[in-house]
């Protein structure tokens, strides 16, 4: 198999609608090798029943061209058809067997003025479709010049050529658009890493105007210190000379002293006589000495702290004047610094400017070549759905081609029967019978008519004598499964209106109780806990009925973001705080638990305990335990016992008896 004609011949597109006409449903007869291929062919096709269709062998094939004398003079005459086409050579045979005998001409008159020099001995066709048949018939009227397969596939190729051009571009706007991807890329990366430098450069500077700041307060505590120094120097300088002339007063008074003692010495000695009282002058002289000298010394040893106080403070304000120049030439250092990371931040600024403006044309060259680029994605898209629509079309041409090549041949079958039948059963012939019969206007509504007649005949079948009493008993039994759909039909309709009202009555009462329930779990919680706060919540509230149901609880002093995380006495608590919030709602008149509380602590069994003896009024509790704080809240108790074996024994007893026992004992 070689394929359809459409595909082993190529037609110009000028000449495309002429060369359909010419072939007709010859288009789609398909070339074969040998006659052996097309039996084959035609026998896989009655065996799958998969219709009909007609083979040309190039083996048995040839065909010839059409060759009159003065033809090409003719006005209007464009061509052979077969020489205005083209083919593998192998195919030339087919081609002239089916075009080599067909002329081309430019309109319709000069189709007929060929046609008729030639006495109509061939066909002549006209560019725009028109026909002129061997034998003088014409064919033609309205045609549409983009129907055709050849024309298709010129179409299809020129389609192709503007798909592949388009994808071109395509490709080249993708390259662009990822070149300015990669541009985008690097130039953020530079704003990236100029904004760092920026707030690194920033930073420094707070950093160094802090420290600039420090320095300041420091120079100017040491400048203090400096003059408090100065001032306590010149103090101590003023005190040093109180003291030296102290000192030179007390050294001249002990001068005296020392002169006014010889002298007495040498009044002593003269005056023997007056021993006593010289003595008791001596005595006191030499107390005021000694008295003299110790102020003396202690002068002096003021004066030596005072030189050292001196001495000190000269060398404090040495040091601070060092300091002071060291804070000074840091203190310029600092200024440098700051003048040269202001000049940096200007040029990062700067050029963080150049690179916005940078950014904001590469975001615009990026956003023209996106829309650029959309607009040929919009444009290939609509290219190959219009080529997959051709593609369609086509084979849906081919499709009604090879139908209506079959309604032929059936048509032609069914003449020569009415024909046959005319003459069998009435001995007419189609001259007699077209005489006879009348005019019909409308062949395809007489054709219609003539059908439903057939049908309701053949429907008729046989005649039936019990069809009226068999239709009556069909009739009621409809009539009564009728009614029972119907009847069925409303049930279900009163039954989902009747769900419908219940779901939504479901949806309002299960809001309320969760609401009820939400609150009394909270205030629960907190008084089991003894502070902290609790709450419920659904995890669909678009579909309230198949929810699931949070639990979120933060007891006192812990930030708990799942239940998990709890202990296993908290995780207890909280389960006996919701179940408690449900009570609430719905207080049942009896309730058996069931070592509830094993897993609490004592001080959680006191919690517990207490709150469920608040929960007595309208409940009756049962409670199996083995806590100590439990049972001391009940009203009685119960144990059971096994003094002998396999006989148990029930112990009662009453709180209320052991309450006025203990008083007793009191």
């Amino acid at each position: 198999i070689h394929g359809p004609v459409s595909r082993v011949i190529k037609v110009p597109s000028e000449y495309a609608v002429a060369i359909e006409t010419a072939l007709g449903a010859a288009m789609q007869n398909i070339v074969t090798g040998t006659e052996d291929d097309a039996k084959r062919a035609i026998a896989f096709l009655k065996q799958r029943d998969a219709g009909r269709a007609t083979f040309l062998p190039m083996s048995t094939i040839k065909g010839s061209e059409l060759k009159e004398n003065g033809l090409d003079s003719c006005q209007g005459f464009v061509g052979v058809a077969s020489t205005l086409c083209s083919c593998d050579e192998q195919y030339g045979g087919i081609l002239r067997s089916l075009l080599g005998r067909i002329c081309i001409a430019t309109d319709l008159d000069s189709a007929v003025n060929i046609a008729k020099r030639y006495s109509y001995r061939f066909r002549v066709v006209t560019l725009d479709g028109q026909v002129v048949n061997a034998g003088g018939s014409l064919t033609g009227g309205s045609l549409n010049r983009k129907t055709g397969l050849l024309s298709r596939v010129s179409e299809i190729e020129k389609e192709k050529k503007a798909a592949a051009a388009i994808a071109e571009n395509a490709e080249k706007a993708k390259q662009l658009f990822i070149q300015s991807q990669a541009d985008y890329g690097s130039i953020e990366a530079k704003l990236t890493s100029a904004r760092t430098a920026l707030s690194e450069a920033q930073e420094d500077k707070f950093r160094i105007e802090a420290e600039c700041r420090s320095s300041e307060e420091q120079l100017r505590i040491l400048n203090e210190s400096i003059a408090d120094l100065n001032k306590e120097k010149a103090e101590c300088a003023q005190r040093e000379t109180v003291l030296t002339e102290a000192l030179s007063k007390a050294e001249g008074e002990l001068e005296k002293l020392e002169r006014e003692m010889n002298l007495a010495k040498g009044v002593i000695e003269s005056l023997s006589g007056q021993l006593h009282k010289q003595g008791e002058m001596r005595d006191s002289l030499t107390q005021r000495l000694q008295d003299i000298k110790l102020e003396t010394v202690t002068i002096e040893k003021d004066i030596e702290a005072l030189n050292s106080e001196i001495e000190n403070a000269e060398s404090i304000g040495s040091n601070q004047e060092i300091k002071r120049k060291e804070i000074l030439e840091e203190t310029e250092f600092v200024k440098k610094q700051i003048s040269e990371t202001e000049k940096k931040i200007r040029a990062a600024k700067d050029e963080e400017t150049t690179l916005k403006m940078a950014i904001a044309e590469n975001n615009q060259k990026i956003v023209e070549l996106s829309e650029k680029r959309a607009e040929l994605e919009k444009r290939s898209s609509q290219l190959r759905q219009l080529e997959r629509d051709k593609s369609a079309e086509k084979e849906n041409v081919g499709k009604e081609l090879a139908r209506l090549e079959e309604r032929k041949l059936n048509l032609n079958k069914q003449y020569d029967d009415i024909i046959s039948k005319l003459w069998d059963e009435y001995e007419l012939t189609r001259r007699q019978a077209e005489e006879e019969a009348e005019k019909i206007e409308n062949i395809s509504a007489a054709q219609k008519r003539l059908s439903e007649l057939k049908s309701k005949i053949k429907a008729l079948g046989s005649v039936n004598v019990a069809a009226i009493d068999e239709y009556k008993e069909v009739a009621e039994r409809y009539e009564f499964m009728k009614n029972q759909v119907g009847d069925v039909e409303k049930s279900k309709k009163e039954i989902i209106l009747l769900i419908g009202d219940l779901t939504k009555q479901m949806k309002e009462i299960f809001i309320e109780r969760f609401a009820l329930i939400n609150k009394n779990f909270g205030e629960t919680f907190t008084e089991l806990f003894g502070g902290g706060k609790a709450s419920l919540s659904l995890t669909n509230e678009e579909d309230i009925l198949n929810s699931g149901i949070d639990i979120n609880c933060h007891p006192p002093g812990k930030i708990v973001s799942h239940l998990e995380s709890l202990s296993g006495g908290e995780r207890a608590l909280v389960a006996i705080a919701l179940y408690f919030a449900i009570m609430k709602v719905s207080p049942a008149p009896f309730c058996v638990m069931d070592e509830i509380e094993a897993a609490l602590d004592e001080v959680n069994v006191d919690r517990f305990a207490q709150y469920l003896r608040r929960m007595n009024d309208n409940t009756q509790f049962i409670l199996i335990t083995h806590r100590r704080g439990t049972m001391e809240e009940a009203d009685v108790l119960y144990g059971v016992t096994m003094q002998d074996e396999g006989i148990s024994k029930l112990l009662e007893l009453h709180t209320t008896e052991v309450a006025a026992g203990f008083t007793n004992l009191r």
